[in-house]
């Protein structure tokens, strides 16, 4: 009976901190021959009450009871327990938690745990052992030999690769088994005290304490006098191995047991060096592909899609050597996502900049599966994008105006035009702005002496109204108008009384179209809306009727860049959907007709 010859003390500490629940849970037995300490941190937080924590830490606990061991195989099988009974709960609930179960034979420690709740082992107020969080922050951290209260804040501590309640098989961490000494101290805590209590604070206060009792307090108003503004869960427990047992039978049993090893050791040196070949070559596998995985998320993070695309392919092949089902999901999406954004870049180089933008919506669409990554860089080449679209507007439009003898308009869109070609570096856009000025100053010298005229006047003023009659048919209403209150302006001059009422016709009929455009168009924009808050809900049925009608606005009143938007976002939901083969939205105007059904489920009353 080793627990009646040693002395083993334990005390804990559990609160939700400023959070409304607390998900934590801890348990603890001390039986004859063994002790287990259990801890187990929900990882759903705490502004919703979770059993996650509290179901597992049962489950270990039971299995524990059942068959008390210090075995590898044992331990794992508490862990497995652990996760077998989030995984049955009756209300089928995606719980998951981290855990630590630590089982000592009052003479040696060992512990199996997933996730961030950490062990750590001290020995004359020195840290001896400590667990390695399952984290992305974690192995961040090894690479860039991070100190741990630096990883306390690393952000990707909570990017959790192993835990309880995950999709996969879990592959629980079992230490080494540990010789116990007296005085040794060893705690569990989760990450409501490691990400607010300094290491260097956490070894003075056990190094002051008689018990572990002593710990608690102070701990607490340690927390409380960092006064922090948000305070997750915390749980700690400390147990004081003031006395360890130490068996008198084992110098004779060590003979033996020498005498066996002595006899088993070429059988079992050579099974020790296939299983460390095998091992090794897992290993090197293991480390090849974190450093493919690292590099390709920085090569995306940088714009670097190429040399992203070649990590990921290294990264992919490696994941399904390893069997790493989450590494190889999570590298398709980032294929995608690269895919995508090299087609647009293609473009790009094309210079193609409207097909571009909306191969970059595309792209903008697949970083919902990829945490955001690179979704800075496609909004910045989307913005540069439409800035290139928007010059060779600004210059289309200015031929026409200055067609029509609208020069100092045509000007100022030619001297827009070039100041933003300049602000982005666009040659091409630039050179050609400044032979548009060039070429209007001609014209405006020339203009200059005729305009006196009276017929001159006369054909302006009809030039005009051609104009204005010609952007009506193109759905072009406000330019239309400012046409034609130059036209009546130029025909009154020239004293055409029957001209000028004729545009006060004309100019009567625009605006009462424009009015109506301008309805259509606010309809259309208030279904884009409802549209994003129904695809927001998860409802993408919905989304897509409604982006449906606001293409068919856009349709009819001649808008093709809106109405090409729309479509994108249809695309984006059928890709999302992916119940059938979709093509990409063509570049040219109208409704195309290509969403069967969708007229027919327009409300009653829409535009």
């Amino acid at each position: 009976m080793r627990k009646d010859i040693v002395e083993f003390l334990t005390s804990y500490v559990s609160f939700s901190g400023t959070q409304l629940f607390n998900n934590d849970h801890y348990g603890f037995a001390e039986q004859e021959n063994y002790a287990c300490y259990v801890l187990a941190d929900g990882l759903e937080g705490g502004n919703a009450p979770s059993p996650a924590a509290e179901v597992a830490v049962k489950a270990a606990m039971a299995a524990f009871h059942e068959r008390p061991s210090l075995a590898t195989g044992v331990l794992r099988a508490y862990a497995q327990a652990a996760h077998d009974a989030l995984a049955e709960n009756p209300r089928q609930k995606n719980w998951r938690a981290s855990i630590m179960i630590v089982v000592t034979d009052y003479e040696y420690v060992r512990y199996v745990h997933l996730g961030d709740v950490r062990f750590t082992l001290y020995r004359k107020n020195k840290e001896i052992e400590q667990s390695l969080d399952h984290s992305l922050g974690r192995e961040n951290s090894a690479q860039d030999t991070l100190s741990t209260d630096r990883l306390a804040r690393h952000e990707y501590r909570h990017n959790l690769s192993r835990y309880l309640g995950q999709m996969d098989s879990i592959e629980p961490q079992v230490s080494k088994k540990i010789k116990l000494k007296d005085g040794d101290m060893f705690t569990l805590c989760s990450r409501g005290i490691w990400e607010n209590c300094h290491p260097a604070d956490m070894r003075m206060l056990l190094d002051t304490s008689v018990t572990p009792e002593e710990t608690v307090d102070p701990l607490e108003r340690l927390l409380a006098d960092n006064h922090p503004a948000f305070l997750d869960n915390y749980t700690f427990a400390a147990v004081f191995a003031n006395k360890v047992y130490d068996d008198p039978k084992r110098p004779k049993r060590r003979k033996w047991i020498l005498i066996g090893v002595l006899a088993a050791v070429i059988l079992i040196g050579v099974i020790t060096l296939l299983l460390v070949l095998r091992h090794n070559k897992l290993a090197d596998l293991r480390e090849k592909l974190d450093v493919s995985y690292i590099s390709c998320i920085e090569y995306i993070e940088d714009g670097n899609f190429a040399r992203a695309g070649e990590e990921i392919e290294k990264a992919s092949e490696l994941a399904d050597e390893l069997k790493d089902g989450d590494k190889s999901r999570y590298l398709s999406d980032l294929q995608k996502l690269t895919e995508s954004v090299l087609r647009a870049e293609a473009e790009w180089e094309k210079q193609n900049y409207a097909e571009a933008a909306n191969l970059y919506e595309i792209a903008r669409t697949r970083v919902r599966h990829t945490d955001n990554l690179g979704s800075a860089y496609i909004e910045r080449r989307l913005g540069d994008c439409w800035s290139y679209i928007n010059i060779d507007d600004l210059l289309l439009l200015g031929y026409t105006l200055a067609d029509n003898g609208l020069y100092e308009t045509a000007r100022e869109n030619y001297q827009e035009a070039r100041r933003l070609s300049a602000a982005l570096r666009y040659t091409k856009g630039k050179d050609e702005a400044q032979s548009a000025l060039e070429e209007l100053a001609e014209k405006m010298n020339t203009s200059a002496a005729a305009s006196a005229d009276s017929a001159a006047l006369l054909t302006e003023a009809a030039g005009l109204e051609t104009s204005g009659d010609k952007l009506v048919e193109g759905g072009k209403l406000s330019d239309a108008i400012l046409l034609f209150q130059l036209a009546r302006g130029r025909f009154a001059e020239a004293g055409d009384d029957d001209s000028v009422q004729r545009l006060d016709d004309k100019l009567g009929a625009a605006d009462m179209a424009a009015q109506e455009s301008a309805l259509a168009v606010r309809d259309a924009v208030s279904f884009i809306t409802s549209g994003d808050a129904l695809l927001a809900a998860g409802d993408m049925n919905g989304a897509k009727i409604l982006y449906v009608m606001a293409r068919n606005i856009y349709a009819r009143i001649g808008d093709e860049d809106a109405m090409r938007a729309a479509e994108n976002k249809i695309y984006g939901v059928e890709l999302q959907t992916e119940t059938q083969p979709v093509t990409p939205p063509a570049e040219s105007g109208g409704n195309t007709g290509d969403s069967p059904g969708a007229d027919d489920a327009l409300p009653e009353g829409s535009g």
